[in-house]
């Protein structure tokens, strides 16, 4: 883990600024927090080999701090609980997903939020990433009894809004199923990284 004095992302917004993160070649330390959501670790996870009681997610925020950036899942119903423990300046990304329907449920479930902070900034010539996606939850156990495992387009969406790259380092600190390991194999090898791309300017407007 890099021992920078403050995470990325906190010093004030200019091109000079971005510019200077946006090609810093030193590497950056990530963490990828999908603990138990509060209130639901025994419900979901009581009978999991590696079950140790309700997640403590004001410890959890100060532990992610040691990081340059970072992610925290956590459910709709839980954000405003767990967003009052996260710093300023920290931003809520949303997961679109399939209504998941409830014996007793009458509004359905249909997106999950994360929660983002530090990172690299985004060149303002990067390709546009928008603060929403939509893709299909996994289903899958790969043979464990892990649920709530995070698909491959997401785990890649969220490296992306964190600027990762090739040469960054990142650790899953709740490893379930091991899904978010493999998709930053995957990702930070891939032979193209699109976050780091340049945008086609040619049609666009500026606004001013």
């Amino acid at each position: 883990m890099s021992q920078r004095k403050r995470p990325r992302g906190r010093e004030p917004w200019s091109e000079k600024n971005i510019r200077r993160q946006y090609d810093d070649p030193e590497p950056m330390s990530v963490a990828f927090a999908d603990p138990p959501y509060p209130n639901q670790a025994e419900r979901h996870y009581g009978d999991h080999e590696d079950f140790a009681g309700e997640v403590d997610h004001a410890e959890l925020v100060d532990r992610l701090m040691a990081y340059d950036g970072w992610a925290l899942c956590t459910g709709a119903m839980m954000l405003p609980e767990v967003a009052a423990l996260c710093p300023k300046g920290v931003r809520v990304l949303v997961w679109r997903k399939d209504v998941m329907f409830k014996p007793g449920v009458s509004v359905g479930f249909s997106w999950e939020p994360v929660l983002i902070y530090g990172g690299r900034r985004r060149h303002r010539h990067a390709t546009i990433l928008a603060d929403s996606m939509y893709c299909a939850p996994v289903f899958e156990k790969f043979g464990t009894k892990s649920i709530g495992i995070k698909p491959y387009p997401y785990c890649a969406w969220v490296f992306e809004a964190l600027g990762a790259r090739d040469g960054d380092t990142l650790d899953d600190l709740f490893p379930g199923s091991g899904a978010v390991g493999r998709a930053w194999r995957q990702w930070i090898t891939s032979p193209s990284l699109p976050i780091f791309e340049p945008a086609d300017t040619s049609n666009q407007t500026e606004v001013a």
